[in-house]
């Protein structure tokens, strides 16, 4: 496995024949900036089955196959904290004021969904989403305000703190 150190030190597995025969230590290669073409600071990576790598990044989603970056673009994509592979097989997006997800469109694209439009109007003004956890029970998404997110699939409850 090649462990690959991204922009401000995160890090996804890749795995590569000649790493097999390496016992006990993993070969780093850093991508700088300037190499995956969006912001320095990358809070979250997660792998979804078919061996892709999804990285968030403070200016969006970055994907990485391997050998080169591809960012999906989307102005609702900024301030990327945490990504989630769900067992529906969407990504999960915990993003600026925007939960959402990641699905592919009719050419095959990967677009983003905000789920913003399901909060009630006095729930719209989010700031930061912490972390989204994808779990079998539904997406749960961290509010800075305390609040948690549950998404079923039709609609996102709110669970004020201490409630």
């Amino acid at each position: 496995m090649t462990c690959a150190w991204i922009g401000a030190g995160e890090s996804v597995a890749q795995p590569s024949a000649d790493d097999l025969h390496t016992v006990g230590r993993y070969p780093l290669r850093y991508y700088a900036p300037a190499e995956h073409g969006r912001a320095r600071s990358n809070s979250h990576v997660t792998q979804t089955p078919d061996g892709l790598s999804y990285v968030a990044n403070a200016r969006g989603v970055l994907v990485y196959d391997g050998h080169s970056w591809t960012p999906i673009e989307d102005p609702l994509l900024t301030g990327v904290q945490a990504l989630s592979y769900g067992f529906d097989n969407l990504l999960y997006v915990a993003a600026e004021g925007h939960p959402g997800y990641l699905a592919p469109d009719e050419g095959g694209q990967l677009r983003f969904h905000s789920l913003a439009e399901h909060l009630p109007a006095s729930y719209r003004a989010l700031s930061t989403l912490w972390d989204v956890s994808a779990t079998a029970h539904g997406v749960y998404f961290t509010a800075h305000e305390g609040w948690l997110l549950r998404w079923d699939g039709q609609a996102l409850q709110i669970i004020e703190e201490g409630g």
